[in-house]
C-alpha cells in the first residue's frame, strides 16, 4: 500500500486575484467610511432592515448562544451552588467538622496531658540538670585549661584568616 503524498499546486496568479478582490474591499469599506459616511454609516430602510438586523445580530447567533448555553448553564451552575452549599457548608463544614474536631480533642486529652506533665516534670528538669553538669565539668577552675583552649582557638583563626588570605576562599 501506498501513502498518500499530497502535492499542492499554488497558482501565483490566483494568488494576486484573490489579494486584489480583498484589498479592493478592504479599501472600498475605507473610502466609504471615512469620505462618504464621515465615521457614522447611513440608517439601513426599506427591504433591506430584515438583512440588515440579520447580519448587525451576527446572523442570530448570540441569542442562540444565550438561549443554548448560557441561560441553561446560569440555571445548572445556581442550582450546583444550591446543592454544593447544602451538602459542603451545611453538613459538612457546619456539622461535621466541628464534631470531628470535639471527639479528637476529647480523644486526645489524656494522651497530650500526659505527654505534657512528663515534659514539664521530667524531661526539661533532667535536660537542665545535664547541662550543668556538663557545664561545671568545662568550668572547674583550671587557668591552664582556659589559657590553652585560648591559644588554640586564637591558631584556628589565625590559619582560617591565612588559608583566606591567600585564595582559599569560603
Amino acid at each position: 500500500v501506498e501513502a498518500l503524498h499530497v502535492h499542492p499546486v499554488v497558482e501565483p496568479e490566483a494568488l494576486m486575484v484573490g489579494a486584489a478582490i480583498s484589498l479592493t474591499g478592504v479599501a472600498l469599506t475605507a473610502v466609504l467610511y471615512d469620505v462618504f459616511w464621515r465615521g457614522r454609516p447611513p440608517e439601513v430602510r426599506g427591504w433591506l432592515r430584515p438583512i440588515y438586523d440579520f447580519l448587525y445580530d451576527r446572523w442570530l447567533v448570540n441569542p442562540v448562544l444565550y438561549r443554548v448555553i448560557v441561560y441553561p448553564g446560569r440555571w445548572l451552575a445556581e442550582k450546583l451552588n444550591e446543592y454544593a452549599e447544602r451538602l459542603f457548608f451545611d453538613l459538612i463544614y457546619h456539622r461535621a467538622v466541628p464534631r470531628l474536631f470535639q471527639w479528637l480533642v476529647v480523644e486526645s486529652k489524656d494522651v497530650l496531658e500526659a505527654g505534657f506533665d512528663g515534659l514539664y516534670h521530667a524531661v526539661i528538669p533532667a535536660a537542665f540538670a545535664r547541662l550543668g553538669a556538663w557545664l561545671r565539668s568545662v568550668h572547674n577552675g583550671d587557668i591552664s585549661r582556659y589559657v590553652t583552649v585560648f591559644i588554640v582557638g586564637v591558631a584556628v583563626v589565625a590559619l582560617l584568616a591565612a588559608w583566606y588570605t591567600l585564595g582559599g576562599g569560603w
